[in-house]
C-alpha cells in the first residue's frame, strides 16, 4: 500500500507505523517556515513499521537528515522486487499500424496468485528501483559513478505512437490570397 499525503496535517503520523502493508510513504507538503507556525513533522515513529521500505519528504530541509536515516534503516525493495529467477516474459511485438486500425493496449501482465492490478504507487516504486539498479550497473561497468543517471519518466510510458505528418494542404490557385503571385 501508498500513501501521498499533500497537506500540512495531520502531524502525527505515528498510527501510519501501525498499517500493516504500508511500504511506501510520501509526504508532498512544501514545509516553509514562514509560512507554518511550529515544527515540521516528526517522522521518526515510522521507524516502528513492519513494512514500510521508502518514505519520501521532499523540499523539507529541516528533516531530510531524519528522512535519509529512516530510509537508511527500512528494509531495501530488493528482497521483494528482485527475484531469483526472472518472470517469463510474453513475446516482443511491435505493430505498425494507422491509429485507428492498431490492436488494442495490451493488458496487464499478472504475477502468478494475482487478481488484481498492482497498486499505481507500488509500480512507481518499482520503476524507481530499478531506475537505481540500472544507475548501479551501468557505474561498475564505467568503473566510476560520475557519468550521469538513470531515471523513468513513468511506468507505464511503454512506447510511443508516433502519428504520421499531415497530408500537405492542397496548393491553392494562383492570385488567391496567400499563395503565390
Amino acid at each position: 500500500t501508498c500513501l501521498t499525503c499533500h497537506s500540512a496535517k495531520p502531524l502525527d503520523v505515528a498510527p501510519l507505523a501501525r498499517a500493516p502493508r504500508l511500504a511506501y510513504a510520501a509526504f508532498l507538503f512544501e514545509y516553509r517556515w514562514a509560512h507554518i507556525a511550529g515544527e515540521p513533522r516528526d517522522y521518526s515513529p515510522l521507524a516502528e513499521s513492519p513494512s514500510l521500505r521508502e518514505l519520501h519528504v521532499p523540499a523539507c530541509p529541516p528533516v531530510a537528515t531524519e528522512v535519509a536515516a529512516l530510509n537508511a534503516a527500512f528494509p531495501p525493495w530488493d528482497d521483494c522486487l528482485l527475484l531469483p529467477e526472472p518472470h517469463p516474459l510474453p513475446p516482443l511485438r511491435i505493430t505498425s499500424a494507422p491509429l485507428g486500425k492498431q490492436p488494442p493496449p495490451r493488458e496487464f501482465h499478472y504475477l502468478p496468485g494475482e487478481r488484481e492490478p498492482m497498486d499505481d504507487g507500488l509500480r512507481q516504486c518499482e520503476a524507481r528501483w530499478v531506475a537505481r539498479q540500472i544507475g548501479r550497473a551501468v557505474s561498475r561497468r564505467l568503473g566510476c559513478e560520475d557519468w550521469g543517471n538513470a531515471g523513468f519518466e513513468t511506468y507505464q510510458a511503454g512506447a510511443r505512437t508516433v502519428n504520421p505528418r499531415p497530408a500537405p494542404a492542397p496548393a491553392r490557385p494562383v492570385g488567391s490570397r496567400g499563395g503565390i503571385r
